[in-house]
This record gives structure tokens, sequence and C-alpha cells, in this order.
């Protein structure tokens, strides 16, 4: 039986539990896969879920089991859904990206849930999770409150040693500022070792239209991992999902820096 099946035939789509299945690891279905989980199934998670589903080895067989997690929102129940139906959640004209999803489904390595245990399946996530601007008194504003939340969830339930990588565009500093000391605090309420976690940043590369996902695969992207280690596996991820021969990643000195890439690219 395959990754998702295995998963699926337990609950409905939109109430997947995985938390007690965490004890086989994905044993009975295909453990040699590395489990990758993506946290927020909007257009760019969706997307970046499927590319990552997408990837195969040398013999054609699918380099990772997705896990995709969304919020038991109206929104999340429907993007949930759709991707366990082997459809792409909202409209679009890639021909690519409607096939990916149609693969996915066949091949039987994606799964998407509202259940967060589920994170405790992988050892690399990746988040999509929007960060809401708003208006205040003295003009623009962040509101953190979803990004923090996703980001505890993963504390609370992530493997140790897990590598996060964040996709989302957040304000310089946020990585070293919010994110780290928020996996440190989560982690040490679970016993586990505070730093035991490999945090970095890669901006999301996106172009909307026809070759959406040809655009996550074959594009240029940056990276910077919060520690050096961090960094590599970062680098090493992200190499075996795009197109590095012909658009090799760029490296940078800090999280910071990588954040402040994204914003500059944004404004012209």
């Amino acid at each position: 039986m395959g990754f998702s099946r295995h998963y699926l035939r337990q609950t409905p789509m939109t109430t997947l539990t995985f938390s007690n299945f965490f004890s086989d690891q994905v044993g009975q279905t295909d453990s040699t896969r590395q489990v990758v989980c993506v946290q927020g199934l909007g257009f760019v998670g969706a997307a970046m879920a499927l590319t990552i589903a997408s990837a195969r080895r040398p013999d054609g067989d699918p380099q990772f089991n997705v896990i995709g997690i969304d919020l038991p929102t109206e929104q999340g129940k429907h993007a949930i859904g759709s991707l366990n139906a082997g459809i792409f959640p909202a409209p679009t004209t890639d021909a690519a990206l409607v096939a990916a999803a149609e693969q996915a489904h066949k091949a039987d390595n994606l799964a998407a849930t509202s259940d967060a245990g589920a994170i405790a399946l992988a050892s690399v996530i990746l988040v999509n999770v929007h960060l809401d601007i708003t208006d205040t008194e003295t003009g623009p504003g962040v509101r953190f409150e979803n990004f923090t939340a996703a980001i505890e969830a993963i504390g609370d339930h992530m493997q140790a040693g897990a590598l996060i990588i964040v996709e989302t565009t957040i304000p310089p500093g946020t990585c070293e500022k919010v994110v780290a000391p928020i996996l440190s605090d989560r982690l040490k309420a679970r016993g586990l070792g505070e730093d035991d976690f490999l945090l970095a940043h890669s901006m999301e590369r996106v172009m909307p239209g026809d070759q959406y996902l040809d655009s996550i695969i074959n594009f240029w992207r940056v990276y910077a991992g919060h520690t050096p280690a961090a960094g590599d596996a970062c680098g090493e991820f992200l190499s075996r999902i795009i197109n590095v021969k012909d658009f090799p990643l760029t490296r940078l000195a800090s999280t910071t820096a990588s954040e402040i890439t994204k914003i500059m690219e944004n404004s012209y």
C-alpha cells in the first residue's frame, strides 16, 4: 500500500490523523523515502508540495513522501481535500501543475491533513504560512499571530534535529529573533535540546502564469542557515528539487540577508 493511502483509508480526508502512526514512521509503506512536510497549502505551498512530490530518483521512483498541512478552515479543508483527490486546489492555467497533482495522486506519495501531529513524521519542514499586513494608527504593520502559531506547532511536534526552511516573505531578522527562540522554547518544554533543530531561510521563487511549476524548479534561489550546519542541510535539500545545474544556488551569510533579499526583490 502506498504512502498516502496507508493513512487516507483510516479517516476522512479533511480530518486525517497522523499522530497515532508516528511509531511506524511510514515503515509499512516506503521507508527509504525521506518525509517532507509543507506547512501552508495556499497557491505557493500547494505548488511547492507538488514540486517536492515530483522529484524523482534515477530509477524514476519518487524521492520523497510529502505531507501537506493546513488549518481546518473552509479554505484549508478545500486545499486538503483537493490535493488528496489529485487536484490542484486553486485556479491555474499551468497544465504542468495540474499534471503534477494527478501524478502525485497516482504515485501515492502526497497526503494532506489538518493534523499538526503529522509534523512528527518529517525530517524536513517547509513553512509557507502567509504573513498578514495590516493598517495601524502609525502606518502599515505586520500581524505575526498565524505565523508564530505555525512555528509553535512545529516546535511542539517536530523530530529533534529536523530541518525547518522558512519560505514565507518575512521582515528581516524574523528567523533569528522570532522563529529560533520559539523553536528553542518549545523543544526545551518537551525535554529536548533547545538547539536541536536546523533552521534556514530560502524565499519562495514563483512566477504566476502558464509556467508556474517550472518557475520553481528552473529558477535561481538564495538561501542561508541560522547555523552553518543548517545552511549545509538546506542547500543539500534544495539541490534535490531544483535544477541547480542550470540555476545554481546562492548561499548568503545569514538568514537576515536572505530575508532582506526577498524584500528587495518585491520592491522592484
